[in-house]
Order: structure tokens, then C-alpha cells, then sequence
């Protein structure tokens, strides 16, 4: 089996055990905090999903984390059904798989929006109302910065760029002139 349709194969079995859209979200909250803790302690990482490290112990350490967190029932079943099957190591896959199966079931598109200066949030706010009035539906909005655009900015929604950043315009007209 692919190592790309295992994390699909468990986004979309745990997007259809969601009843409400708030439940999904907050499914997709509890995984995140997992995940981001599997990702920032190398520690809990290795001694969850290393084959070193005897099934009993991994089920005892899964069980502290879930009771500490207060994970939702059914995320605690999941979370213990992957590790069960050994695919903790997916987890971060799996989140990623389960956002974007949420997003597009809600109506959901998320957008990247790379200045090379922070926005105040006035700023932000207006290009992502006219952003949702474009596209027409909802706009969750991830502002980054990086200084090397030197001005204007970078909107990045799935495969599409819109590259309006001074570096970028720069770069063109150097390619123009290279040219003659």
C-alpha cells in the first residue's frame, strides 16, 4: 500500500464518524495537538512508534497523553487504533489529509498570503473579505512574512500563485534584459 493512501484512508474514515461540522473541527483540534507534540518531542515520538519499545508500554504512555489532553472519545479510539496498526508515524499526514477532506466538505479554502512586512489586521481582514468575495466562499486566512520579497506580496490558494512581490518583478525585468 502507497505511503500517500494510508493517511487518506484514515482522513476519511474519521471525517465519516464526525456527525456535526463542529465535531469535525474539533476532531481536527484534538489530532493537531497530538500531532504537534509527536513532531516537538522527539522522546514521546520514538517511544511510540519505535518497534523497540514494547506495545504495552506505547499503550500506557498513549493512555497519560489522552487523559492528560482529555481527548474526545472518539479521537482517544483513534488515536489507540493507530497505534494498534502501527500508524502513529502517519499522524501528521493524516491531520494534513483530514483538514483539507474538513475544508473542502465545509466550503472551507485556506490561502497563504506571503508579505515581506507584517500586515496590521485591518490589512489582513480586507484581503480576506475580498478574497472570499472573489472566489466565493469562505477564506481562512495564513499570513506569513519573508523579507526577501522586499514589497507587495505572494497569495498561494492550492496550486495557484499570484506573485506580486518587488522580487518577483525584479526577477522578470532581469530575465527581460538578459534577453535584450
Amino acid at each position: 500500500m502507497s505511503a500517500n493512501v494510508i493517511p487518506k484512508r484514515y482522513a476519511k474514515a474519521l471525517l465519516s464518524i464526525a456527525d456535526t461540522p463542529q465535531e469535525m473541527e474539533a476532531i481536527g483540534k484534538e489530532l493537531g495537538i497530538m500531532s504537534e507534540m509527536l513532531s516537538n518531542d522527539e522522546e514521546i515520538r520514538k517511544r511510540l512508534t519505535s518497534p523497540l519499545y514494547p506495545k504495552p508500554s506505547k499503550i500506557k504512555l498513549l493512555d497519560e497523553i489522552i487523559n492528560a489532553a482529555d481527548f474526545s472519545a472518539n479521537v482517544r479510539n483513534f488515536l489507540k487504533l493507530l497505534l494498534e496498526k502501527e500508524r502513529l508515524v502517519f499522524l501528521k499526514q493524516i491531520v494534513q489529509e483530514f483538514e483539507g477532506l474538513l475544508n473542502e466538505k465545509l466550503g472551507v479554502s485556506r490561502v497563504q498570503l506571503i508579505t515581506a512586512k507584517s500586515l496590521a489586521s485591518e490589512q489582513k481582514e480586507a484581503i480576506q473579505a475580498a478574497l472570499q468575495n472573489k472566489m466565493g466562499n469562505k477564506i481562512v486566512l495564513e499570513a506569513d512574512v519573508d523579507e526577501s520579497l522586499i514589497g507587495g506580496a505572494v497569495i498561494k490558494l492550492g496550486s495557484r500563485v499570484i506573485d506580486g512581490s518587488v522580487l518577483s518583478l525584479i526577477q522578470r525585468m532581469g530575465n527581460t534584459l538578459a534577453k535584450g
